[in-house]
């Protein structure tokens, strides 16, 4: 140890205590003090740490099924990196939820465009879809108003398909959400159904791949989501943790209030949630 920087680096605790120096420091409302050594940093209280703990360590569990068998059964695509993706099936789940979403079949015929489409597996096993863009491409560039309802309107339809099939997805954030290259249209990615995001109020979190089902995951959950998610479409970043405060325009305010409700039956449905979306006014 050097100049008080553990070989993890620097350690500061902060306590989430609100209208505080933690807890603005938290929010990103002040920053760190000019300190050296390790510190630990409680409402307004700052005291030196002698001793300083080992950080936790999350070993996320190999969970991967066992998936050749309905691998089996999918077509034989030959790869055209020009115009597919692929990527590694983890789980027998994603390749059942995206055979209901496109006719028990494939590769089928999709249910929404909005929703990823499977076409196949190729020769080294691996799921082959269209390829697409990442949320980069889409949110990256200057977005307008219309870009932001248009896209609403597409996830909403996206997720009305997957829940019409009981189907939750569980992890509506950007990296789950890719785009064409003219960024017209907006594409849901990622039906494992398995891990996911721990944002909404009721969830219980866990690392326990046996007790994921029984975490919570709901529509309502997901619904609550799209908040953070058009978050990140405006500000086209991820924040570092759940406290960061970043408001958004009107009226882009009134749906993330809305779907982050504490109490899920206090948020509206899909179909609630579609009717605010068609009303927001477009000035030209």
């Amino acid at each position: 140890m050097a100049d008080g920087i553990t070989v993890h680096g620097r350690y500061i605790q902060l306590s989430n205590i609100s209208g505080t120096l933690s807890g603005d420091i938290l929010r990103l409302r002040r920053n760190l003090p000019n300190l050296t050594d390790n510190w630990d940093i409680d409402g307004d209280k700052v005291t030196k740490i002698e001793s300083v703990p080992i950080p936790p360590e999350e070993n996320f569990p190999e969970d991967f099924d066992h998936t050749d068998a309905d691998l089996e059964l999918l077509p034989l695509i030959e790869i055209d990196e020009s115009k597919h993706f692929v990527k590694r099936c983890k789980y027998r789940r994603e390749i059942l939820n995206l055979l209901k979403c496109q006719g028990d079949s494939c590769p089928g015929t999709p249910i929404s465009p909005h929703l990823i489409h499977l076409l196949g597996k190729s020769a080294d096993g691996k799921l082959v879809f269209e390829k697409l863009f990442p949320w980069q491409h889409g949110v990256s560039q200057a977005s307008s108003l219309t870009d932001y309802k248009r896209w609403l309107l597409q996830l909403i339809e996206a997720l009305r398909c997957l829940h019409s099939f009981g189907i939750i997805h569980r992890d509506l954030s950007l990296k789950n959400i890719m785009f064409s290259q003219d960024r017209q249209n907006l594409v849901l990615i990622d039906l494992e159904s398995k891990w996911g995001t721990f944002f909404a109020p009721e969830l219980t979190s866990t690392i326990d791949d046996k007790k994921l089902d029984d975490a919570g995951w709901s529509a309502q959950s997901d619904i609550y989501d799209i908040g953070p998610l058009l978050k990140g479409w405006v500000y086209r970043n991820v924040p570092i943790n759940t406290l960061i405060e970043w408001p958004v325009p009107q009226p882009l305010d009134t749906i993330v209030e809305a779907c982050t409700k504490a109490v899920p039956e206090q948020r509206p449905s899909l179909e609630e949630l579609n009717k605010i979306v068609e009303a927001i006014e477009i000035i030209c």
